[in-house]
């Protein structure tokens, strides 16, 4: 008769997902005012170079405010829809392919690529207080500290050497384009993570409740 020893060794793969985890949302935080900051900093340059009236000047600054409002329509719709991890991924994304469409020297390049960035910008400003409190259910109060901080790290980086990154780059569009890089390492991060297991599902909504994707809460792989 054979006899099986039950192992109890510690669970390896949760402190990686919980590094993870982390990880991104610091990268996430980071990125939360680093593209609205810049493109303050550069409105000028922006307008002289790209040419366009006051209108678009008006509408620029504007459009994060905008896109954050209606974050907290759509947020809860798309999230029940896809899972919270899943639409960050998604949100992060966009910001990515909306910071790389500045790039274009236009005026619709320039206010079509902030839509798509801002609406995905606001999702993960929408969400990230939730994955804080499903990931890191023991540990609010400090990562809360940290992405806070890194936020305004973020905020300040983005103003501070968004002048001097245009003219390095050759013109204010590529400038803000660069800001592409730091989104696309934070969706290569997000890439990654999982939901937490055996947490029950309830919606990210705009009650702040929280909703694993049914495949991501099973445990199976999304």
């Amino acid at each position: 008769m054979t006899t099986t020893t039950p192992t109890t060794g510690r669970p390896f793969g949760r402190p990686r997902a919980a590094w993870l985890a982390g990880a991104g949302v610091v990268l996430i935080a980071l990125n939360l005012r680093l593209s609205i900051s810049s493109a303050s900093a550069l409105l000028d340059a922006l307008q002289t170079d790209l040419g366009f009236g006051a209108a678009a000047a008006a509408a620029l600054p504007a459009l994060p405010t905008l896109s954050f409002a209606a974050a907290g329509f759509f947020t809860g719709r798309i999230t029940r829809r896809l899972g919270a991890e899943r639409t960050v991924l998604l949100a992060l994304a966009a910001l990515t392919a909306g910071l790389t469409l500045r790039g274009i020297p236009a005026t619709w390049a320039l206010l079509g690529g902030t839509v798509l960035g801002m609406s995905g910008l606001a999702l993960c400003n929408v969400l990230l207080p939730t994955l804080l409190r499903a990931h890191f259910p023991a540990r609010i109060t400090l990562l809360t500290g940290v992405y806070t901080t890194v936020m305004a790290l973020g905020s300040t980086l983005g103003a501070a050497v968004a002048i001097p990154l245009a003219a390095w780059a050759g013109s204010p569009s590529l400038g803000l384009a660069v800001w592409a890089m730091p989104a696309l390492l934070a969706t290569l991060m997000w890439a990654l993570v999982r939901a937490p297991e055996a947490r029950p599902a309830s919606s990210s909504d705009a009650n702040g409740t929280y909703i694993s994707h049914p495949a991501s809460a099973s445990g199976s792989p999304r």
